[in-house]
């Protein structure tokens, strides 16, 4: 029996944020990161998705074989243009290709429920998914977070209102949700 290797398609992009890696499966997005510079980006694509079959959207015409793919691609990056509007709905809409376990998924599920501009501290996320004690598991499932904004766990911040951690760096939370806070 031969094991289909999965086929997925990414482009990496200039954002307000810095450069952004935007993948997707025949589901939907599976990972949407940042950094600072293309090639963490590039390793961060190969290290995580070896065995998988990769292809740059950036390299096909219009028209192409595609799409939804680079639909999709377009409306996030529209999004993290500088001009783009954050408060866009269209987003929520994508569909998600969700890798992770069963608790990890309930997390996730809880954080895209958390509203546009508010906050909330890891000890009421943790008591929204029913486990009110497991206050580190739950920050745990949100660093192992892969959808950056599309599953908001920049919107979780500390008990005392510090900002907690960002996989992706302080310095882009902070940027979300001040940016948030002005199209409130």
């Amino acid at each position: 029996m031969t094991i289909k290797e999965e086929q997925l398609f990414y482009v990496i992009e200039q954002t307000f944020l810095g450069y952004c890696l935007l993948v997707a499966s025949d589901k939907g997005l599976c990972n949407v990161s940042f950094a600072d510079d293309m090639s963490a980006l590039q390793q961060e694509l190969h290290l995580t998705m070896p065995r998988a079959v990769l292809k740059n959207v950036g390299q096909y015409k219009e028209g192409s074989a595609i799409e939804p793919y680079s639909a999709w691609f377009d409306c996030l990056l529209d999004y993290f243009s500088e001009k783009g509007n954050l408060r866009d709905c269209s987003i929520q809409h994508l569909p998600l290709d969700l890798q992770g376990t069963v608790f990890q998924r309930q997390v996730w599920q809880a954080l895209q429920t958390i509203p546009y501009g508010e906050t909330q501290t890891y000890s009421e996320l943790a008591e929204r998914v029913g486990l009110p004690n497991a206050i580190r598991a739950v920050a745990n499932a949100c660093g192992a977070n892969r959808l950056a904004v599309l599953i908001p766990c920049h919107r979780i911040v500390r008990k005392g209102g510090g900002l907690g951690g960002y996989r992706w760096g302080i310095e882009r939370k902070k940027q979300l949700l001040n940016r948030e806070l002005s199209c409130v």
